[in-house]
């Protein structure tokens, strides 16, 4: 067990660098009624590791990895536009453009392949899954965000 701390302790950065990686690849997101042009990862930081399985070559450690990303949003601002029932559009709708930042908290399994005999210059530790499974809702809402009804 001490291999596996002296491990994670001296990988912590490379393992944060693959869960901010991971979620730049697979995150999804529910803009509402805006558009994602982009996002970015702010900070991962990871809790205290708790291990979830241990055999005699490898060892599975589960945390939690606080992600806090910006977004930016592109969105159509009715606030000035005029509604033509006889055409049945919006008339003078502009577009607007805002960025938010948010926080989520996922948890990420690590995997830790060790030799006992051969010394824990031969352990490996690397992010095994990030669970992002659960689509990531931008709460954004045009007419709450624009103060409208």
């Amino acid at each position: 067990i001490k291999y596996i701390k002296v491990l994670y302790d001296k990988s912590k950065e490379k393992l944060l660098k693959e869960v901010e990686e991971d979620f730049l690849e697979n995150a999804e997101f529910d803009s509402g009624d805006a558009s994602l042009d982009d996002f970015s990862v702010n900070e991962v930081k990871f809790s205290d590791y708790s291990i979830i399985e241990l055999e005699e070559n490898y060892a599975v450690l589960e945390v939690e990895a606080d992600i806090n990303f910006s977004a930016e949003l592109s969105y159509d601002d009715y606030s000035g536009a005029h509604y033509d029932t006889e055409d049945d559009k919006w008339l003078f709708v502009e577009s607007r453009n805002t960025e938010i930042e948010k926080s989520i908290t996922v948890p990420v399994e690590l995997l830790v392949k060790f030799d006992l005999p051969a010394g824990p210059q031969f352990a490996d530790i690397e992010v095994d899954e990030v669970d992002l499974t659960e689509t990531i809702d931008l709460d954004f809402d045009e007419d709450k965000n624009l103060g409208r009804f």
